[in-house]
């Protein structure tokens, strides 16, 4: 027998509620119509989630992932559901299988203020990017990286402009977003 809290509540009469009911009420990554999770969802999936939507987006199958990529389906299978956790190689490997960079493919856990700061504490040192007075970011242009950080801050105010203005979906903004290269 299941623990009382996982037991779904009882109503008698007609209005029961089953098991499969209370299992559907958690809360899950919002889905499109076909099952597939939401673009702008994708920031914070797992891994897994990742590697299908990229994989479903490229009109692959997983064998024929495993194949272009040397591995096994089963592995390929378990990266999805989140049972194994694939190694950097073979990250870097699904995801030239997949067209895509292998930055598309780690999420980075940032949920806090103080957290975004230790991101931009690291960024000040390689990129130059600095704070101004009125809480916007600089760059410094005597930095080593600053050169290529403001080509891509470009780039990525021209593809976002292009959301804006319908001239780019948003899985294609998210598809861009995955295959940058500088």
């Amino acid at each position: 027998m299941r623990p009382a809290h996982l037991r779904p509540p009882y109503k008698k009469g007609r209005n029961k509620v089953s098991w499969r009911q209370v299992r559907a009420s958690w809360v899950k990554p919002q889905r499109t119509k076909r099952g597939k999770l939401h673009p702008r969802d994708l920031e914070a999936a797992p891994l897994g989630q990742l590697i299908r939507y990229y994989r479903k987006r490229a009109g692959m199958t997983q064998a024929e992932l495993a194949d272009e990529v040397e591995m096994s389906e089963p592995g390929i299978r378990n990266y999805e559901l989140g049972n194994r956790t694939p190694s950097k190689a073979q990250l870097a490997a699904i995801a030239r299988g997949l067209g895509i960079e292998p930055e598309a493919l780690i999420a980075y856990d940032i949920s806090s203020a103080r957290e975004a700061l230790g991101v931009l504490f690291q960024l000040e040192g390689t990129f130059g990017i600095t704070p101004n007075k009125d809480g916007t970011l600089s760059i410094d242009p005597k930095a080593d990286g600053a050169q290529k950080m403001v080509q891509a801050l470009q780039a990525w105010h021209n593809a976002k402009e292009e959301l804006e203005r319908g001239e780019m979906s948003e899985d294609d903004y998210r598809s861009w977003k995955s295959s940058f290269k500088l």
